[in-house]
């Protein structure tokens, strides 16, 4: 399933399951909408630039 493989790469790069989300989804637009409401949320998307 997807959110085996999504957990799977999270736990292999040390990120969250949003953080591959997210990075699968640049792969796929060029500027996501991202709603974030808290520090930490910001943090992860400004991660994911280097995973991707």
């Amino acid at each position: 399933m997807i959110i085996g493989r999504v957990a799977e790469l999270a736990e292999k790069h040390g990120i969250t399951m949003t953080e591959v989300s997210l990075a699968w989804l640049l792969t796929k637009v060029t500027s996501p909408v991202v709603g974030a409401t808290k520090l930490h949320h910001t943090e992860g998307a400004a991660k994911i630039v280097f995973f991707s």
